[in-house]
């Protein structure tokens, strides 16, 4: 069902993809590279913003993602996808 709706927004509009990179919690090349190849199934077109993590409010106990993982994350998802962009670093 999430496929089926993914790729029906995709048909009726503009969609874009933005992850908020936290250490240790959705940070994997692995995780990275599953969403990216999913997105691409879609559309390999659909544009994903990665950003960068900084501790705030309640969520101060993870540290700040790092400039080099975030650019590390962006190429493993270019593989798949024609549009990734980073942010916060």
């Amino acid at each position: 069902m999430k496929e089926f709706l993914t790729s029906l927004a995709a048909e009726q509009c503009h969609v874009e993809v933005t992850i908020l990179l936290i250490p240790g919690k959705n940070d994997s090349v692995e995780e990275i590279k599953n969403l990216t190849q999913w997105l691409a199934s879609v559309d390999r077109n659909i544009p994903l913003h990665l950003n960068r993590f900084f501790p705030r409010y309640q969520m101060t106990d993870k540290p700040p993602t790092s400039v080099e993982r975030v650019y590390r994350l962006a190429d493993a998802a270019r593989e798949y996808l024609a549009f990734v962009h980073t942010g916060n670093c």
